[in-house]
C-alpha cells in the first residue's frame, strides 16, 4: 500500500538478548497448547547450557566484534596443532586467523585489501608444495583424510572471497572482450555486474560449483596417477605369467616342464621359473615385539630362483646393505631378515584393525630404512621367531603385498603353507600382453588334472585397476549428482530472477535492449557464475593434487616421476557444467526477452 511507513525490523547490532522460553509450533487449539506444555518444559530446559554458552558468545561477539573471537579461537587452535603436531588444528586455527583478521582489518581498511589479502595468504599457505611446508612451519606430524576436507573447504572458500571482492578486474577482463563485438558490449556488461554486484548469493553460488568440481577433479587426478604407478613396466616384478597351484596336489617347476612337454608345448620360450608359497592373510599372526595382539598380514617365502629371474627393486633399504643385491644375498643366504611392503609402512589410522602395520619409529627417507623387526607364528604349532625387516619393495610392483621370507627361515617357523604360486619369466618378456595370455592358456590345459590355474601377469593388473577406478567411477557419479542439483538450482534461481526483474528488464528494453540482448544477458549470468566455480574448482583441485602426489607422506614414499592430469576427464566436466548451466537458463532467458515493454514498467 503505497504512502505507507515500512515495517521496523529489528537492528543487527541490536543487544542479544535472553531467551527463557521458545514454543514449539502449534497445530491448533488450546488443547495442543496443553499437550505440548511438557514437551516444551523438557525441550527449553534441556537446551539451557547450549542457549547459555550461544547467549555468550553473540553477547561478547555484540561487545567487541566476531573478528576478535574468530582470532582468539584461532590462536588457541594454532598453539593446539603446534604443541600436539597436528596439521589438522593448525590449518583450522589459522583458517579462523584469517577469517578474524578480515573482519577486523576490514574495519579500518578497505574491505577489498583486508579480504584479498587473507585470501591470498591462505591459498598460498594451502598450494605450498609440501617440501616447502615442512621448511618453513614447525613440525606438525601428517595429517589423515580430514585433511582433504579441511584444505577443500577452505581453498573453495577463499578463492571465492577472493573473485567476490574483486569483481571489478572480472568486469573489465568480460568487457575486453565483449569490445570485440560493440554490438553486444552493454548485454555483457550487464550479464557480469548484476550477479557480481550481489556478493553474498552469487559467492554461495560459486563455491557450490567450485566445491563439486574441486572433488571430482581431486578424486579422477589422484586415481591416474595411482593407476599410472600401479601399471608400469615393473609392476610385474620380471615375471609373465603366475600358476596358482592346488595346495593339495602342488605343482614344482620341475613338474610344470614335464607337463608342457608331455602336451607338445614348446618350453624353449621360458626364461626361468620362480615360486612364492606362504600364509594367506585370514591365517597369519604378525606383530610388533613388546605388544601382546596378534595382527595379520600375508607372510610369503621366495625361492632362490625367484629371486634371481625376477626384477623386484627396492624403495627403501637398511643402510648397513650397499644395494638392493646385498638385500635379496642375506635373503637366499638364510639370515632371519625379511622384506615388506611399502603399504605395511602406511598410517594406521584407517582402514582394519586387525591389519599389521609396522612400528611408528620405522620410516623411509629418501631410500633410507630404519630397520625394524616383526614376530611371526605358526598357527598351528605356535612356533615364534623374530625377523629383522631390511627392505621396503617399491610400490610400482604392485602385485607384491605382505611379508617376504626366504624358504629357509619360512620352512623354520612354517611346517607347511597355504598357497603356492609359480611364476614364469618368457623369453620375450614385457613383450605382446596377447603371447603370454596364450601361453597361460596352454600352461594352465597341460596342467589341468592338477587344477592348477595361470593367468597374464598383466591381465591381472589390469583387471585389479579396472576394479579401483570402478570404484572412483562411482564416487565420481555421486558427486556428480551434486553438480546436476547445483545446475538444476541455478534454473530455478534463472526463473525466479525473470519474474523480479520485470522493471529492470523494461528499463533495459526502454533505454534500447532489443530482446536478443536481454536473453544474451541473462543466458550469461549463469554460465559467468558456473564458469567461475567450474574454473576455480578444478584449478585449486589440480594444485592440490600435484602437491599430495608429491608428498612422501601421501604416497608412502612412492616416486611419481612424471604428474598425469586427465585433460579428457577435466574437459568434460568443464563443458557439461558449462552446456549445462546454459541450457537450464535457455528458457528463462527466452522468458525474458518476451517481456512486453509497457507490462514491465507497469509491473510492481
Amino acid at each position: 500500500i503505497r504512502d505507507l511507513p515500512d515495517e521496523a525490523t529489528p537492528s543487527a547490532r541490536s543487544r542479544p538478548r535472553w531467551g527463557w522460553w521458545n514454543r514449539l509450533p502449534r497445530v491448533a487449539g488450546k488443547l495442543t497448547a496443553v499437550l505440548m506444555f511438557p514437551l516444551e518444559a523438557i525441550w527449553n530446559i534441556l537446551l539451557i547450557p547450549v542457549k547459555l554458552i550461544v547467549w555468550i558468545v553473540r553477547l561478547v561477539a555484540y561487545a567487541i566484534g566476531w573478528g576478535p573471537i574468530a582470532v582468539a579461537l584461532g590462536a588457541v587452535l594454532v598453539l593446539l596443532g603446534t604443541t600436539n603436531k597436528s596439521v589438522f588444528f593448525f590449518s583450522v586455527g589459522l583458517t579462523l586467523l584469517s577469517v578474524g583478521g578480515s573482519l577486523i582489518f576490514g574495519k579500518y581498511i578497505p574491505k577489498r585489501i583486508a579480504y584479498s589479502f587473507f585470501s591470498i595468504l591462505m591459498l598460498t599457505y594451502w598450494m605450498l608444495p609440501y617440501d616447502w611446508q615442512s621448511a618453513i612451519l614447525p613440525d606438525l606430524g601428517t595429517g589423515g583424510f580430514e585433511m582433504f576436507f579441511v584444505s577443500g573447504l577452505s581453498m573453495v572458500a577463499f578463492s571465492t572471497l577472493l573473485i567476490m571482492w574483486n569483481a571489478e578486474i572480472i568486469i573489465a577482463v568480460f568487457s575486453a572482450v565483449g569490445r570485440l563485438s560493440s554490438r553486444w558490449l552493454p548485454a555483457i556488461k550487464t550479464a557480469v555486474a548484476y550477479p557480481l554486484a550481489a556478493r553474498g548469493r552469487t559467492g554461495l553460488t560459486v563455491a557450490m560449483f567450485a566445491m563439486v568440481i574441486f572433488s571430482l577433479v581431486t578424486l579422477t587426478t589422484i586415481n591416474a596417477n595411482f593407476i599410472s604407478l600401479f601399471t608400469t613396466d615393473e609392476a610385474d616384478a620380471g615375471y609373465d605369467i603366475s600358476v596358482i597351484t592346488n595346495p593339495s596336489n602342488p605343482v614344482n617347476a620341475s613338474q610344470l616342464i614335464s607337463s608342457l612337454e608331455a602336451n607338445n608345448v614348446d618350453t624353449s620360450q621360458i626364461a626361468g621359473i620362480g615360486e612364492i608359497y606362504g600364509i594367506t592373510f585370514d591365517n597369519s599372526q604378525v606383530r610388533n615385539p613388546g605388544t601382546e595382539e596378534w595382527k595379520r598380514y600375508p607372510i610369503s617365502a621366495m625361492d632362490e630362483s625367484f629371486m634371481q629371474n625376477g626384477e623386484i627393486p627396492l624403495q627403501a633399504r637398511d643402510p648397513q646393505y650397499a644395494d638392493d643385491a646385498a638385500v635379496f644375498a642375506a635373503l637366499q643366504s638364510g639370515e632371519p631378515v625379511a622384506i615388506v611392503d611399502a603399504f605395511a609402512l602406511a598410517d594406521d589410522s584407517f582402514g582394519d584393525p586387525s591389519i599389521y602395520y609396522a612400528p611408528s619409529e620405522a620410516d623411509m627417507v629418501d631410500g633410507v630404512l630404519t630397520p625394524f623387526s616383526i614376530e611371526v607364528q605358526s598357527p598351528t604349532t605356535g612356533e615364534m621367531m623374530q625377523v629383522k625387516v631390511i627392505g621396503v619393495v617399491d610400490q610400482k610392483v604392485s602385485m607384491f603385498f605382505g611379508l617376504y621370507l626366504s624358504t629357509e627361515t619360512f620352512n623354520s617357523v612354517f611346517p607347511s603353507y597355504s598357497f603356492s604360486t609359480l611364476f614364469v619369466r618368457l623369453q620375450d618378456h614385457g613383450g605382446d600382453a596377447a603371447v603370454s595370455e596364450a601361453y597361460a592358456k596352454q600352461i594352465e590345459s597341460s596342467l589341468l588334472t592338477s587344477g592348477a590355474q595361470a593367468d597374464s601377469i598383466i591381465a591381472l593388473i589390469e583387471e585389479q585397476q579396472s576394479f579401483f577406478t570402478g570404484f572412483f567411477r562411482l564416487l565420481q557419479g555421486f558427486m556428480g549428482l551434486g553438480l546436476f542439483v547445483g545446475i538444476a538450482a541455478l534454473g530455478v534461481v534463472s526463473f525466479r530472477s525473470v519474474v523480479e526483474r520485470r522493471q529492470q528488464i523494461g528499463m533495459l528494453r526502454a533505454i534500447g535492449y532489443r530482446r536478443n540482448m536481454v536473453a544474451l544477458s541473462f543466458l550469461l549470468e549463469s554460465v559467468v557464475v558456473a564458469m567461475l566455480g567450474v574454473v576455480s574448482g578444478m584449478v585449486l583441485a589440480l594444485v592440490l593434487s600435484y602437491n599430495l602426489i608429491n608428498s612422501e607422506d601421501f604416497t608412502d614414499g612412492a616416486e611419481i616421476t612424471n604428474f598425469v592430469i586427465p585433460w579428457s576427464t577435466v574437459i568434460i566436466f568443464l563443458v557439461l557444467s558449462l552446456v549445462s548451466a546454459a541450457l537450464m537458463t535457455w528458457f528463462p532467458a527466452k522468458r525474458a526477452a518476451s517481456v512486453p515493454i509497457a507490462e514491465a514498467l507497469r509491473y510492481e
